[in-house]
């Protein structure tokens, strides 16, 4: 797992940037996530969710040879987007169709948007927070 340091613009820098290169670096990433989960008080279920969705996205990449997958963590105020850019792309299905096993599970635990382009796949995930900041 390399994490990967660039800002761009003003904005700030996501909690978690990093490039996963393989299976073995999986492991790695959900520690992190649910480091950070934890932080922004989601509830265990809710940790468990996201984590679950990122790795199956992550890992349904990695199984078609599109990585290395950049996963990179913001959070809002409203929401923890996590976005994960597959640059061999992920198959042209949408969320909750039975094409794509990882994004179907991810959409069962997520807000999910696919952007697919020459460039490869960008999955974006989104788990809404309340008003105290942990997950909705």
């Amino acid at each position: 797992m390399r994490v990967v340091r660039e800002r761009l613009g003003g904005r700030r820098p996501a909690a978690l940037d990093v490039e996963i290169a393989g299976v073995f670096q999986l492991a790695g990433l959900r520690h992190e996530l649910g480091r950070l989960a934890r932080e922004r008080g989601f509830a265990p279920d809710r940790e468990a969710g996201l984590m679950i969705a990122v790795d199956e996205v992550v890992g349904q990449a990695l199984d078609r040879d599109a990585g290395p997958v950049r996963v990179r963590w913001c959070s809002g105020h409203d929401a923890v987007r996590i976005r994960i850019d597959a640059n061999g792309g992920l198959p042209w299905a949408s969320p909750g169709t039975d094409t794509g096993g990882g994004l179907r599970v991810a959409a069962e635990l997520a807000q999910v948007t696919v952007l697919h382009s020459t460039l490869g796949t960008t999955v974006r995930l989104g788990f809404p927070v309340d008003g105290g900041g942990g997950a909705a």
